[in-house]
């Protein structure tokens, strides 16, 4: 996981609570932590389906939707051939 990203989560975390939006701050917390812990299982096991890698970007792009609300938009298309 790359320390700047990591540190713009952080520095995230630290504004919402500036701005004592605890509701968003824990939301955001919440969702950090999961990604810290499927990044970690998945570097300890050195292997992963691909549905972790879903998993993983589902949890990454909401980080970043908390962190520019409307200004940021994806869509993600699963195909069941997979």
């Amino acid at each position: 996981m790359n320390p700047h990203f990591i540190f713009n989560c952080l520095s995230s975390i630290q504004q919402f609570i500036i701005e004592h939006d605890v509701d968003a701050a824990s939301k955001y917390l919440g969702a950090f932590s999961r990604l810290i812990r499927l990044a970690l299982h998945s570097s300890v096991d050195g292997k992963h389906s691909l549905q972790d890698e879903i998993d993983m970007l589902e949890n990454y792009l909401g980080l970043e939707r908390l962190r520019f609300g409307d200004r940021f938009s994806y869509q993600i298309t699963k195909w069941n051939l997979i």
